[in-house]
């Protein structure tokens, strides 16, 4: 938890703070897989090529074969829409939503997903995937609670610089270009 809490602090940008967070749970949980979802305006649910890989060989192309299909963005979708996270496992008696999913696409036995928070919506979604059965218990709740509050963290920071810098190079009435911003483009040529 401390290792995933720094990762997240030292870095500036979400995507790379999101990826030293997927491998330091994965490798810790002993978790095979783990993925970042990305959401985007009008509530768009973006597969990205951020992951954690156990066994890479021929599992990176399934995954990312079987995220290409609609059906599998439910999970994502449904944490998107509840703002809770989601667990399915071949033991839980969930078969009508583990058929066609992408855990059983690449041979796991669970898969779950879990949101992260900016601004009071979800704006990106972490998925993770085991060859055995996940105890989600209280400990393993927490712990992804935190590691999102992290994350939701580094996002915040991220769209604050983001607008500052608009802030920065725009007229604040007319959203167009200022005179900073001629000048910036300017010296880069």
């Amino acid at each position: 938890l401390a290792d995933a809490a720094s990762a997240a602090n030292e870095e500036i940008e979400f995507e790379r703070a999101a990826k030293d967070c997927l491998d330091i749970l994965c490798k810790s949980q002993g978790w095979a897989a783990g993925r970042l979802w990305l959401v985007q305006e009008e509530q768009m649910i973006i597969a990205t090529e951020i992951f954690h890989l156990e066994h890479p060989e021929g599992m990176c192309a399934r995954m990312n074969e079987a995220a290409q299909e609609s059906k599998n963005h439910t999970f994502a979708r449904r944490v998107v829409d509840s703002g809770s996270g989601v667990l399915v496992s071949t033991t839980l008696g969930d078969e009508e939503q583990w058929q066609g999913s992408l855990g059983e696409l690449m041979d796991m036995h669970s898969q779950f997903a879990w949101p992260v928070f900016s601004g009071g919506a979800v704006t990106a979604v972490i998925e993770f995937f085991s060859f055995h059965d996940i105890e989600f218990d209280e400990r393993t709740k927490n712990l992804l609670n935190h590691v999102a509050l992290q994350l939701s963290h580094v996002r915040g920071r991220e769209e604050a610089r983001e607008q500052i810098e608009s802030m920065a190079y725009s007229d604040l009435v007319t959203g167009l270009p200022n005179r900073y911003a001629f000048e910036r483009e300017m010296s880069r040529t």
